[in-house]
């Protein structure tokens, strides 16, 4: 009953091969698409990160630069002064707090301005500046010397001096816009550490010499305020500047703009 048997798997296998059923996709290919893929997901999630880093970076850097123009800088300086005396601490610790704080917040300021000042955006920065200057009768076209722009600082803030400085000097580098700005930061600090001295004194060991150094301090301040003001207006005045009316234009300007804006939430509610 023995046969000779012929095994066919050979031929079959050969007519399975030619017709594709035994033919399984490239490995390879499919493991590039899923790499490639990964890495576009990749790329694309590290750009969103990095475009939300930089928004939020500017959005911190504009609201320094805000509360540095506005009243929110003296507030947090007061505040923080306040509490150091509300504390109980000695003159030396209230002076410390009051002129740290302000070092604080305006060399943060004047690092801020400098990054602002030499970038690509500068021209902004300078129209948002001078809009800010305007309202305090400082015209973008005027020239004031280094004693003035010194003086600037204690009623307009370390980054409006240092835009003053830059819109005169506009070649200079972030390095010198920063190093300026961090001088008349310290020039004010200096300023409000004396003076948070002399009213800690006045809480501390209050009596007639005190309390009469503690305002004396208080009032010097304002007094260099006033004074810095009164030379930007000599000053202007002398390039044919009239302060008053470009405050009263800037003060019109800013009405017919809240006006506008009024308007256009209100076209934006109907």
């Amino acid at each position: 009953m023995s046969q000779d048997f012929e095994p066919v798997i050979a031929a079959v296998d050969q007519t399975l091969v030619n017709n594709d059923l035994f033919v399984v996709p490239e490995a390879n290919n499919m493991t590039e698409q899923m790499n490639e893929a990964a890495i576009e997901d990749k790329t694309t999630l590290a750009h969103v990160a990095h475009k939300t880093g930089r928004g939020l970076l500017r959005g911190g850097e504009f609201g320094v630069l805000f509360a540095e123009v506005t009243p929110l800088n003296e507030m947090m300086r007061v505040a923080a002064g306040g509490l150091a005396i509300k504390s109980g601490m000695s003159p030396e610790g209230v002076a410390a707090v009051y002129g740290g704080a302000t070092l604080a917040i305006e060399s943060t300021a004047a690092v801020v301005a400098a990054r602002w000042l030499s970038s690509d955006r500068s021209k902004k920065t300078v129209d948002w500046f001078n809009s800010k200057l305007e309202n305090r009768g400082i015209s973008p076209d005027a020239k004031f010397n280094r004693l003035t722009k010194a003086g600037i600082t204690f009623f307009g803030g370390t980054a409006v001096s240092s835009t003053v400085q830059f819109r005169e000097n506009p070649s200079l580098e972030k390095s010198e816009i920063r190093k300026y700005g961090l001088k008349v930061s310290a020039l004010l600090a200096g300023a409000c550490a004396i003076q948070g001295y002399a009213v800690g004194k006045g809480f501390d060991a209050p009596s007639p010499a005190t309390i009469g150094a503690a305002t004396a301090a208080v009032g010097g301040v304002f007094g260099l305020g006033g004074w810095a003001q009164r030379r930007v207006r000599s000053e202007q005045t002398a390039q044919g500047i009239d302060g008053k009316a470009l405050r009263v234009e800037a003060k019109e300007r800013r009405k017919q703009e809240q006006l506008v804006k009024r308007q256009e939430k209100l076209m934006g509610v109907v």
